[in-house]
């Protein structure tokens, strides 16, 4: 199988298409164009290509189908592939003519290229593409495997066949590259896959919500532009970045809220939530070092406090001790001696009775 001719070529907001071979210099305008026909329809229109060099230029035109490519960008088909292709394949190179060249154009000159579509009445409904290329050669002495941004320039044809139109599509993925952010830089990655038979510009937007429901902020999704379309069976993904406030209130957790629509015929609308944390792991070690610096000052404070009270108590009953066992021996001897005198005085009485007798 021949190698596929490869166009890096995404379909981001660019005003112009440049070429360049050497100090070679050329504007392809417009870069990308949409319209909507019906089977059996004719349109006439033209691309306007610049010459910004001090040279004149010739130059020569050719037409080739593409499709999206895996990483996003436009996938050329060589003609060969595409030449037994029926009208239901999403090609479109057969039903288009252009002036072939070659063409001369002067030194910071420019010229209008006329091209012709002419859709059969057996068109298939739906998306067909191709591609307007220009160049300093003829496409068939382009050396190598493929056709470069140096030789070639484009200007992506997107037409849609009116009738059994699907456009059907959803969010295949919405999130981001961490759950955990040191620093409010969120980078947030989406990806949307066409399973109709039209291209699909899905818009709308992401909003970021704080835990308090406090609206962060607003990333707008192809807003005010043609390009951001995704061909019928691919997946195209897009990436963001949010950059929120930093700061110990600011940290906690946050919500991203996707909500995208598309569609030409019918309005169809797809969202996803996705959560994320803010924690500035900084903050937080300074916070819980002081905190604990605080309840160790607090513990060793309650420490020494109770110490000294044990220390005292003991003083205290050690100056209490030696008094209370004085006070405690001389009744014992007095009660003795009182005894003793009584016992003394009963006897001396019973020998004066005696005596008397």
């Amino acid at each position: 199988m021949k190698k596929l001719l490869i166009l890096i070529l995404i379909f981001f907001p660019l005003s112009s298409v440049f070429a360049q071979e050497d100090t070679l210099k050329m504007t392809l305008t417009p870069p990308l164009v949409k319209n909507n026909m019906n089977p059996g329809e004719t349109w006439v229109s033209t691309v306007k290509l610049v010459n910004n060099n001090q040279n004149d230029l010739v130059v020569y035109t050719d037409i080739q189908d593409f499709r999206s490519s895996p990483d996003g960008g436009v996938e050329l088909i060589p003609k060969e592939e595409s030449e037994g292709e029926d009208s239901g394949s999403g090609f479109l190179r057969k039903w288009m003519t252009i002036m072939d060249g070659p063409i001369t154009i002067s030194s910071f000159g420019s010229v209008e290229i006329p091209f012709e579509i002419k859709v059969p009445e057996s068109a298939e409904p739906g998306g067909h593409y191709a591609a307007i290329l220009v160049g300093t050669k003829p496409t068939g002495e382009i050396q190598g495997s493929g056709i470069s941004i140096s030789s070639m320039i484009s200007s992506l044809i997107l037409v849609n066949i009116s009738g059994d139109v699907v456009e059907e599509g959803r969010i295949r993925e919405f999130t981001t590259d961490k759950n955990y952010y040191k620093d409010p830089e969120v980078n947030f990655k989406l990806r949307f896959e066409n399973t109709g038979n039209v291209h699909l510009q899905p818009k709308g937007n992401i909003v970021i919500k704080d835990m308090f429901g406090n609206e962060k902020g607003l990333i707008d999704i192809n807003k005010d532009t043609a390009y951001g379309n995704v061909l019928p069976g691919s997946t195209k993904t897009w990436d963001f970045s949010w950059e929120g406030e930093s700061g110990i209130f600011k940290m906690g957790k946050y919500e991203a809220v996707i909500t995208i629509h598309y569609g030409e015929q019918t309005t169809e609308v797809d969202n996803r939530t996705f959560y994320f944390w803010y924690v500035d792991f900084k903050i937080v070690s300074i916070i819980a070092g002081t905190i604990l610096g605080i309840l160790l000052f607090i513990f060793l404070l309650i420490k020494f406090y109770i110490r000294r009270a044990i220390k005292q108590s003991q003083r205290e009953i050690e100056k209490i001790r030696p008094h209370s066992i004085e006070t405690n021996e001389e009744p014992i001897e007095t009660k003795k001696q009182n005894t003793s005198k009584s016992h003394r005085e009963v006897v001396d009485l019973r020998e004066i009775m005696k005596n008397k007798k």
